[in-house]
């Protein structure tokens, strides 16, 4: 059937055929097993890096909150067992331009992020890794013709050569960071920062615009688009991807909280969930959306986006799996897989 599907007809001899097969298999290797292999939504509230140091109201959302952790622990090795060489990531939080979409073109990204209430020295956690810059700029070059993308490098030409590393030392953190990566914050570092073995594997980082913050809604249209043309490109690359979407829920849970409370932010995070369960198109294309411009997501651009990739790739060869949905502060987190069926 694998021969045949490639147009070998001819009856071969038992002697020959194996020969054939390995040679073929070799030379096709990448082709065959490269595509689009699993999407993952995580948040990157503190909470979920590292909860220990939180003081909680009640046992509930501190039990929410090691559920949270463990979950984000078990999801990241979730990813690595997918045996992906790219991931793509999309950040609400990186280096973001007011109208277009940003795509990271340095050859390394770097950055430290912290736990959340923690005054201690060992709270920092660093992260370095290695971007897909060719191909980043590849996708740049084909997206730009039809989307508001654009590329963005910091301390050197796009897809330049690294600089020496240089030590960097603070209070929190004595680090080395090559001197030309770009910055990386709470957004990336923390969907990022458990999953094994990063250092053998590279990343294409997309940032959102900033004007989601007020046009998430009326971007819905954008981001199916631009998801479905992504999805094309990342599955023409010869290496296996898999896909994260770092996003946060609704920021409006807690009176007290920094955003006050809105009535909008359960009903958000429950057609959000639906969504991360079913891949139901009404609850996250509809149902969210008349809640998102109150309940104040973060994560809502990039969850569209994504739905526009896995309808690229055939909703129903996708099997969703929601693992938790909650807020044990302000604001909502949940954790989800798709992977293909």
């Amino acid at each position: 059937m694998w021969l045949a599907q490639r147009g070998f007809y001819v009856k071969w001899s038992q002697l020959l055929l194996p020969t054939l097969f390995a040679t073929v298999w070799h030379t096709n290797y990448h082709s065959v097993n490269a595509e689009v292999v699993a999407a993952f939504v995580v948040p990157h509230g503190g909470v979920a890096l590292d909860p220990s140091h939180t003081n909680f109201t009640n046992s509930t959302d501190q039990q929410l909150a090691d559920a949270l952790h463990e979950n984000l622990m078990n999801l990241s090795q979730d990813v690595a067992d997918q045996n992906p060489d790219i991931i793509f990531f999309s950040t609400p939080h990186g280096i973001s331009d007011m109208d277009r979409f940003l795509i990271y073109l340095n050859e390394k990204a770097a950055g430290v992020t912290y736990a959340d209430h923690c005054q201690s020295k060992n709270c920092a956690f660093n992260l370095n890794i290695s971007l897909a810059a060719n191909e980043s700029l590849n996708l740049v070059h084909h997206l730009k013709k039809s989307h508001r993308v654009s590329g963005v490098s910091t301390f050197g030409p796009p897809a330049g050569s690294s600089s020496p590393r240089i030590r960097l030392t603070s209070d929190s953190a004595d680090q080395s960071f090559d001197q030309t990566a770009i910055p990386l914050r709470w957004g990336e570092i923390i969907p990022l920062y458990f999953i094994p073995k990063n250092q053998n594997r590279k990343f294409i980082i997309l940032s959102h615009p900033s004007r989601r913050y007020s046009h998430s809604e009326s971007m819905i249209p954008e981001l199916l688009h631009l998801g479905r043309s992504l999805y094309l490109r990342l599955s023409h690359l010869k290496e296996r991807v898999a896909v994260i979407i770092s996003a946060d829920l609704a920021h409006t849970h807690q009176k007290d909280g920094p955003y006050g409370y809105s009535p909008s932010a359960q009903p958000f995070d429950d057609a959000v969930g639906t969504w991360l369960k079913t891949l139901d198109a009404t609850s996250l294309l509809q149902t969210a959306a008349g809640y998102v411009n109150e309940a104040l997501s973060c994560g809502y651009t990039g969850l569209v986006m994504l739905h526009g990739m896995l309808s690229e790739g055939g909703l129903k060869r996708w099997t969703p799996k929601l693992l938790i949905n909650g807020h044990p502060t302000y604001f909502g987190m949940a954790l989800a897989s798709m992977k293909r069926s």
